[in-house]
């Protein structure tokens, strides 16, 4: 063999063979979660109910806050505390656009239309929760696809309209209010949830999530109580995201803990109850974090990047204290001077070391054309640290002279600061816990900036500017809603045993141990944002138990009744299911259960037809909030429940080998004429 051979194909002046190097797997394409189907029963749904408000809307101003609304939206002005911002704009539209009828009109339109989009929303949700429920349970995998699809439209129907005719949303969604579109802001937030517990690699659906919750603080602040339902579902579809939202509480708890300690936080002053509402979060955030980063972090390099985003956010903080210190937002007295010193310490040390171990770091590659310049941006940076510390010290006041000269040192120094900090993050990776944290709550922060809406529309001074929030005194007043009584939970056992009989309660999840973790995830956190705008918001505005009261505060808890229809939804999903697949195993379950719903049915038709008041069946009745009627309408939908539930255990008992599909789902179709027959009487406003 000659030596030319030998030689390399460089060498011998032809080029080498190329070689293949196997190209890294395409992750396929994540389908649509909605399918048409879902589309289609949110058109119908909302349509539906949207003609609904339309034949009950009230053609001018009607009690209450109607007048001052309307005034606020015609002007886009500052309605009363807290300002609803986003909800004047989107009303505020309505009035310039459609040139028909009085301003109370076009603005109970408004309400109408957010209405409606809100129930065709929880219908979306509804009808592919319902499908992804039953796509993971193994008993359910055989199903027809039609009956499934049939299934799935329907119990979406069904919750969307009984959402919309409950009584709950349809007083207010006819007339001058900011319940409705408050409520189709927070169905957005579930409705961006659900899509992302659908694929939880896409997290622009989660930060859209948490900017639309952002937005509905703005609407209405008592849905802040629904973070918590929240965090349990993100930490339900991923633990490690979960795990650092934890952590973020408990920072956030243990602040405000020390804040309280030390007399920055009046508004726990003399409310022990919603002290102990705040410390039982608090503590309870503390447990959960604690229990999945042991369940999550099972290697040591786990604990030390954990350590490193402690310490970065220690010195962050501390910059910002100085910054603070030196500008005079914050004031430290001698009598604290031994704890200033003490931070002082942490704060440098935490600085010296975030720079020191990330110097340290080993570099990728031996040379590093950016060495030089980031030794210059360190050092830099270092002198405006030091000159930062002399002035809050009282050193020197060079870089305090002037508001000029402070906003130029200090802007420079941000500079440094961010370059800086991309340069030592180049060495060695930050931010793996608290980078994804600060992102969702930046987002939730700049859902909620819509309030600085106010300043600005006071600053035009509109006729309905309410407390003048163009000043910060007036923009804390509409912010804190300082003209209502502070919150004050009850801390009476009777008292929330008494309050707890508005509730409606939770449908059971039989199905949740066989369901897949996926919507194990979206279950749980329904289930805990029920509890939160139910449970927990009833002990917070501390109700009384008689009729005003209920009357007054029932508008509150219109989000709880969201996950009740759900749970609807899916209950008579599951149902149908059941029936479809199982017949012969649940037939005597389906007529008993009929014969049950007929005597409920038949005890309610016999109280609305009652002429006598003081009869032995009323005054039993009156417990459960029954009562004799006259009115035709009443009448009617007592007789139209009492059919109902004849006509399906009638299908029971007749269909022995074959589940009664059909009448199974024309049952489910006419259901919410029951809930429009109820409260027919108390909205309809047009008389």
């Amino acid at each position: 063999m000659s030596t030319e051979k030998l030689k390399p194909a460089r060498e011998q002046g032809r080029p080498a063979p190329s070689q293949s190097v196997p190209a890294p797997p395409v992750k396929p394409p994540t389908p649509p979660l909605f399918r048409k189907i879902d589309w289609l029963t949110f058109g119908v749904t909302a349509l539906l109910v949207f003609i609904g408000y339309f034949l009950t809307l009230a053609p001018d101003l009607t009690l209450e806050d109607s007048g001052e609304l309307a005034t606020g939206s015609f002007y886009a002005g500052v309605p009363h505390p807290p300002g609803y911002p986003v909800w004047t704009i989107f009303t505020h539209l309505f009035t310039a656009l459609i040139p028909y009828s009085n301003i109370a009109w076009r603005v109970g339109l408004a309400s109408a239309v957010a209405g409606a989009l809100a129930c065709g929303l929880i219908a979306l949700i509804a009808s592919r929760g319902s499908s992804m429920i039953l796509e993971g349970i193994e008993e359910f995998k055989n199903i027809d696809r039609r009956r499934e699809n049939a299934l799935c439209v329907l119990s979406g129907y069904v919750a969307g309209m009984l959402i919309g005719f409950n009584g709950f949303m349809w007083s207010q969604a006819v007339i001058v209010e900011v319940y409705p579109f408050s409520l189709l802001s927070f169905v957005g937030v579930l409705c961006c949830l659900l899509r992302w517990v659908y694929a939880p690699h896409q997290m622009r659906y989660l930060y859209w999530a948490l900017f639309l919750f952002g937005v509905c603080f703005t609407n209405h602040m008592t849905l802040i109580v629904a973070a918590m339902g929240i965090e349990v579902a993100i930490a339900a579809a991923q633990p490690k995201l979960g795990r650092d939202i934890f952590l973020g509480n408990s920072v956030l708890f243990i602040s405000g803990y020390i804040a309280k300690t030390n007399g920055k936080l009046p508004g726990f002053e003399n409310n022990l109850p919603l002290w102990a509402i705040f410390v039982v979060i608090g503590a309870g955030s503390i447990v959960a974090w604690v229990w999945m980063a042991a369940m999550t972090m099972k290697k040591f390099e786990d604990w030390v990047s954990l350590g490193r985003d402690l310490l970065m956010c220690v010195a962050a903080g501390y910059l910002l204290f100085l910054v603070a210190l030196v500008s005079g937002i914050i004031y430290v007295g001698e009598s604290r001077s031994s704890l200033l010193s003490l931070w002082h310490l942490v704060g440098l040390g935490s600085l010296v070391a975030f720079a020191f171990s990330s110097l340290t770091a080993k570099q990728n590659s031996a040379f590093d054309p950016l060495a030089k310049w980031r030794n210059i941006v360190l050092g830099l940076t270092a002198v405006y640290v030091l000159t930062l510390f002399s002035t809050a010290v009282g050193k020197t006041a060079l870089f305090n002279k002037s508001l000029s000269v402070f906003v130029v040192h200090n802007l420079i120094g941000a500079i440094l600061v961010l370059a800086s900090g991309w340069y030592l993050m180049r060495a060695k990776k930050y931010g793996t816990y608290v980078f994804p944290v600060a992102i969702l709550g930046g987002l939730w922060v700049l859902g909620a900036a819509f309030y600085f809406y106010m300043p600005l529309a006071s600053m035009t001074n509109p006729p309905l500017n309410w407390g003048y929030p163009r000043t910060w005194e007036g923009f804390l007043h509409a912010l804190t809603r300082g003209q209502y009584e502070k919150t004050n939970p009850t801390s009476s056992l009777p008292r929330f045993i008494e309050q707890m009989g508005m509730l409606i309660g939770l449908i059971p999840f039989f199905f949740f141990p066989r369901m897949q973790k996926r919507e194990q995830a979206w279950l749980a956190g329904v289930v805990t944002t029920y509890i939160c705008l139910g449970v927990l918001l009833m002990m917070l505005l501390n109700m009384q138990p008689d009729r005003q009261s209920r009357e007054l505060n029932r508008v509150f808890f219109t989000a709880s009744h969201v996950m009740i229809s759900l749970c609807i939804a899916y209950g008579l999903t599951l149902i149908g299911a059941m029936m479809a697949t199982q017949y012969s195993r649940y037939r005597v379950a389906g007529w008993c259960g009929g014969a049950v719903a007929w005597a409920i049915a038949f005890y309610v038709a016999t109280v609305v037809f009652q002429s006598d008041k003081e009869s032995l069946v009323s005054n039993t009745a009156s417990i459960l909030g029954l009562a004799p009627s006259h009115y035709w309408i009443d009448r009617l939908a007592a007789v139209f429940s009492l059919a109902l539930a004849s006509i399906g255990t009638v299908a029971f008992l007749a269909a022995r080998q074959r589940a009664p599909m059909l009448v199974l789902l024309g049952l489910y179709a006419v259901m919410p004429a029951k809930s429009v027959l109820s409260h027919w009487s108390d909205n309809e406003q047009r008389g």
